[in-house]
C-alpha cells in the first residue's frame, strides 16, 4: 500500500512529463526506460512501480485523456467548442499525442472512441457515418494544427470551425 499518495502522484506525473518531453522530440521506438528515468531523475525500479514498459506508459496517458474527454462530453452539448475546450485542458499531453512522432495513432484512437459513442441514426441514413467522420476528423486536424501554430486563440479557432461547418470554405476564403 502506498503510504504517501501525494508523493506517489507527483512521482508518476514526473515520469509522465519526462516521457512527454522525449516523445515530443523522437518516436516511441527510440525512447527507452533508461532515457525516461534519466530525464525524470528516478531509478529504474521507480519506473516499474508505475508502468510495465514505455508502451504501457503511453497507453496510460492516452487512457487518461480519453476518459477525461468522455467524462467532459457527458456534461456538454456535444459541439466542437466543447470538444476544443476539453482538448485544451489536456493540451500538454495532446501536443505529444497528436505530435509529429505519434504516427497518428492517438488521433485514430480518439476518432474511434467518438465514432463508437455516437448513437446510430434512427432512420439508418448511411450518410450519418460520413458526416460524423468528417466532423471528428476535421475538428481534430484543425486542433492539431492550432497546437503547432498557436496563431489564434481558442475562441477564434472555434469560430473558424463553426464558420467552415456553416458556410464551407467559400465562407472563409478571401477573394
Amino acid at each position: 500500500m502506498k503510504k504517501q499518495p501525494e508523493i506517489t502522484q507527483q512521482t508518476q506525473k514526473n515520469i509522465i512529463t519526462a516521457f512527454c518531453c522525449l516523445y515530443e522530440r523522437r518516436p516511441i521506438e527510440q525512447i527507452h526506460v533508461k532515457d525516461v528515468i534519466a530525464t525524470a531523475g528516478y531509478n529504474r525500479s521507480t519506473f516499474y512501480e508505475y508502468f510495465t514498459d514505455i508502451y504501457d506508459l503511453l497507453a496510460h496517458i492516452e487512457d487518461d485523456v480519453i476518459q477525461f474527454i468522455k467524462a467532459g462530453m457527458q456534461n456538454s452539448t456535444h459541439n466542437h467548442t466543447d470538444l476544443l475546450r476539453l482538448l485544451s485542458a489536456k493540451e500538454d499531453y495532446l501536443k505529444v499525442l497528436l505530435g509529429p512522432y505519434s504516427g497518428g495513432h492517438f488521433q485514430e484512437r480518439l476518432r474511434n472512441e467518438f465514432m463508437q459513442s455516437r448513437e446510430p441514426s434512427c432512420d439508418g441514413n448511411p450518410i450519418d457515418a460520413y458526416l460524423s467522420e468528417f466532423h471528428i476528423t476535421v475538428s481534430l486536424s484543425m486542433y492539431r494544427l492550432w497546437l503547432r501554430q498557436k496563431d489564434m486563440n481558442l475562441d477564434e479557432l472555434s469560430q473558424l470551425i463553426d464558420t467552415l461547418y456553416t458556410n464551407g470554405i467559400n465562407g472563409v476564403a478571401q477573394s
